[in-house]
C-alpha cells in the first residue's frame, strides 16, 4: 500500500474510521518502509495476476482509484519489473 492509501484506509468510513488527525499522526509516524517496494510488489500482482501492460500498471498505480502512488514511485516499479 501507499502512504496515501493507508491514510484513506484510516479515515474511510468503510475502513478504520479514525480522525483525519489521528491518521495524519499515524503516516508521519510511518519509519522504515520502502514505497518504491511497495509500488514494486503491487505492480507485480498486477503483471502477474491481472496481466496488466506497463500502461496499465503505472496508471494504475498512480490513481485516486488505485494504489494512490505518487509518480516516482510508480515510474520505479515499472522499471524494475
Amino acid at each position: 500500500m501507499s502512504k496515501r492509501a493507508i491514510y484513506h484506509q484510516l479515515i474511510s468510513k468503510y475502513g478504520d474510521g479514525f480522525s483525519k488527525h489521528s491518521a495524519s499522526y499515524a503516516v508521519r509516524h510511518l519509519h522504515g518502509i520502502s514505497w518504491n517496494r511497495n509500488a514494486l510488489k503491487s505492480a507485480r500482482f498486477y503483471r502477474h495476476s491481472e496481466h496488466m501492460s506497463n500502461y496499465a500498471i503505472y496508471h494504475q498505480l498512480i490513481s485516486s482509484y488505485g494504489d494512490m502512488f505518487t509518480k516516482s514511485q510508480a515510474h520505479y516499479a515499472v522499471r524494475h519489473l
